[in-house]
């Protein structure tokens, strides 16, 4: 129908691009920030974080029955799905065989309210992981 064909194009990979996650992404200068409240998106925009496995945190809609969390690393202008996955919790924790060291990665957030999808994702956001440190 019409209506699963909407909620499933917002799944796939080349609705990345739609959103201009990769311009985005690519024009902010990357630095790292702390959040100052516990509800807001965590890691923040742009932040650098160290460990392959960040916990992503963000803002609980009040009628969502579950999230669908999706992970994208970023490689030039292509944006590639590497995770999706739909917790009821307000935060997830990434495995680490999805993170590669040196990557940047865009993750978003659609909350699933009895009407389905919403139009725009309730968040959107950005991170660089640290490489690894030359070993001798």
């Amino acid at each position: 129908t019409r209506s699963s064909a909407k909620r499933r194009s917002r799944h796939d990979s080349t609705d990345a691009l739609r959103f201009g996650l990769c311009a985005r992404a690519r024009r902010q200068r990357v630095r790292a920030v702390r959040s100052p409240d516990p509800n807001d998106r965590c890691p923040r925009a742009g932040a650098r974080v160290s460990t392959r496995r960040p916990l992503l945190r963000w803002r609980a809609h009040p009628r969502a029955r579950f999230y669908n969390v999706q992970l994208f690393r970023l490689r030039g202008a292509k944006a590639t799905k590497v995770l999706s996955v739909f917790p009821r919790a307000t935060r997830f924790r990434v495995p680490a065989k999805r993170i590669a060291p040196g990557g940047r990665y865009v993750w978003r957030v659609w909350p699933y309210l009895a009407t389905g999808y919403p139009d725009r994702p309730l968040g959107l956001s950005y991170f660089d992981v640290r490489r690894r440190p030359a070993t001798r």
